[in-house]
């Protein structure tokens, strides 16, 4: 319901009472309907150092997205594939931006170079110079987005959960971790776990045992989540940091860190370059080096909320000859 749309009400609703007060009938009925819908509240964001990809039909609603760098301005900071839906408070843009038939919905643009080091590659009518013009903020100083890296410190003891196998774990430091499909790994009690490598395979479990609590991982090396794995926490409780990609980190081949199945959390990956799979939800904060959203995949913010919305139907007085 827009804000118009409230304030008319609101106003004819005075009006009705007023005419009730003096003893006289209002000209019209009202008669409210009610309906309950689901509503994303957007509090998750995105933000990429370098590019940000949202492919073919991705949809993205969120409170932020910041993309660039001042020390390695992108030509294609932000590109959103075509039919992609781009939901957003604010974004932040120091990079061209492609967008091809996108509906983008934006309540502010800002952009730290628009005349100079600025451009647009646009299919959408409805993105046009004149609506940026109206809409943007030209920001001189916008920071660039950096996300603090840092080392991590591990354990030696290695751990290979094999299919109908459960292992729990508590806070400390650990080696690699696998967890294969079909097994379930358990983290017992908030506070911080460290992993030299973390592999959750395809189908495979991973649970919190306290959801109350925040648990933050600190992988040094390699993070993977595979595909319908079997989870149940809440938005807030995990926190996943990751080294993912360290360029200096010759004695493994990583490539992308790909998240292939839905996850819900903060996800902090300043070396990666992070894959969300095709189809896939995302809920939660996530911050990388790059981001690619394939086609069909969404990211949200993390409070989903339900709610009862209620309409007032302007009934007309019935005609009956007099």
């Amino acid at each position: 319901m827009n804000k118009s749309f409230i304030t008319g009400f609101f106003i004819f609703g005075l009006m009705a009472t007023s005419a009730v007060a003096q003893g006289t009938e209002p000209d019209v009925g009202v008669e409210v309907e009610c309906t309950t819908v689901t509503i994303k509240s957007p509090d998750g964001c995105l933000a990429a150092s370098e590019f940000l990809k949202i492919n073919d039909r991705a949809e993205v609603s969120v409170d932020h997205i910041r993309v660039g760098n001042d020390n390695q301005p992108s030509n294609r900071a932000l590109d959103i594939g075509s039919n992609a839906v781009v939901e957003a408070l604010m974004i932040d843009v120091i990079g061209t931006v492609f967008d091809r038939n996108t509906d983008i919905t934006v309540s502010q643009l800002r952009f730290k170079r628009y005349i100079e080091g600025f451009s647009l590659v646009t299919q959408n009518n409805n993105l046009t110079p004149d609506y940026l013009r109206s809409k943007i903020e030209t920001v001189p100083n916008l920071p660039s987005v950096e996300i603090t890296t840092r080392e991590i410190t591990t354990g030696t003891t290695n751990y290979t959960l094999e299919a109908n196998t459960t292992r729990t774990l508590v806070p400390g430091r650990y080696g690699e971790v696998i967890v294969r499909g079909q097994a379930e790994l358990r983290l017992s009690g908030g506070g911080e776990y460290t992993f030299k490598r973390l592999i959750i395979e395809d189908a495979a479990t991973f649970m919190l045992e306290d959801n109350s609590v925040k648990h933050t991982l600190l992988v040094d090396k390699e993070f993977r989540w595979g595909d319908r794995i079997s989870t149940r926490h809440f938005p807030n409780s995990l926190t996943v940091y990751t080294n993912h990609g360290n360029p200096s980190d010759s004695t493994t081949q990583m490539g992308d860190l790909s998240i292939n199945g839905n996850f819900t959390g903060k996800l902090y990956a300043p070396y990666a370059k992070v894959v969300l799979g095709n189809g896939k939800i995302y809920k939660g904060c996530l911050f990388a080096k790059n981001i690619e959203l394939h086609q069909d995949s969404e990211i949200t913010g993390t409070n989903v909320e339900t709610k009862r919305v209620c309409e007032c139907k302007i009934i007309e007085p019935v005609n009956n000859g007099i």
